[in-house]
């Protein structure tokens, strides 16, 4: 299972966990109140898709968001509501940098870049954000470049332990817990304080809840072993967040669509084939 879980971290970056946690801290706020959080969000979380590439290599991610009410752009600039995102491989096929352009939270440019050890582990990311005058006027931002760095430890069998995060935020230290079939079945961090716990429930080898005290994630698939939809509720809100996929005759992830209050976005997926 210790190769799944370094498929998940290599192919799709697992390891952006840190800023999905980020952004469930103050997902209430952001459903009701901030649309950039929210698409920060939604386009974190579909990372994560990305370990169903085996053959392919995901070439760019473009996402478009649109008020459902009125159908225009969610931007507050008039630049384009999209963002795009390419990934760059060594010989071997491991992730070593993923550059990110347009209107990505309004910033003009983020890299993140992928080191590993001697085993091929990840044990770093390094991420530098460059702000947008947009960005640092919307955002009372002071600085122009911002570094984040994330670091990754592991059990002795290869299963991620886990992931601290130093950077613009305050520190976040996540730790993993498996099952005997290795899957992950806990993740444990604190947020303002306090402990938060969440549980991870399988159906055999596919994950079909994840529940916290404050929300619930609920995971459907076709006949195929492929996920067509995840349904985010919360416990202190009627709000929810449902998300549907949609696969190419190879079983690869080609449409994405979320929906949230108010919120409608898209996210198409291109691949080149090695």
């Amino acid at each position: 299972m210790s190769t799944n879980i370094m498929t998940r971290l290599v192919e799709n970056p697992f390891f952006a966990k840190i800023n999905v946690l980020i952004a469930f801290f103050s997902i209430n706020y952001c459903i009701a109140q901030s649309v950039p959080e929210l698409e920060f969000f939604t386009k974190e979380k579909i990372n994560l898709e990305r370990e169903k590439i085996k053959n392919a290599k995901i070439k760019t991610i473009t996402e478009i968001s649109l008020n459902i009410s009125t159908g225009k752009s969610v931007s507050k600039t008039p630049k384009e509501s999209s963002d795009t995102s390419v990934n760059n491989y060594d010989n071997n096929g491991k992730l070593i940098n993923t550059l990110c352009y347009g209107n990505y939270f309004y910033r003009e440019s983020e890299k993140s870049i992928y080191l590993y050890n001697s085993t091929d582990q990840l044990i770093e990311r390094i991420t530098t954000k460059r702000n947008s005058a947009e960005y640092m006027a919307i955002n009372h931002a002071e600085e122009i470049d911002t570094i984040e760095k994330a670091i990754f430890k592991y059990y002795e069998n290869g299963n991620l332990y886990s992931c601290f995060g130093l950077g613009t935020i305050d520190p976040i230290d996540v730790e993993y817990k498996y099952n005997e079939k290795g899957n992950m079945i806990e993740e444990s961090y604190w947020c303002e304080g306090e402990k938060c716990i969440e549980k991870y429930t399988y159906d055999g080898d596919k994950l079909i809840n994840i529940e916290s005290g404050w929300c619930s994630t609920v995971f459907k698939y076709d006949d195929k072993g492929n996920k067509i939809s995840e349904l985010l509720t919360f416990s202190n809100s009627p709000d929810t967040i449902e998300t549907i996929f949609l696969y190419d005759e190879n079983n690869f992830p080609v449409k994405i669509t979320i929906s949230g209050k108010d919120i409608l976005t898209t996210i198409s997926y291109e691949y080149y084939y090695e």
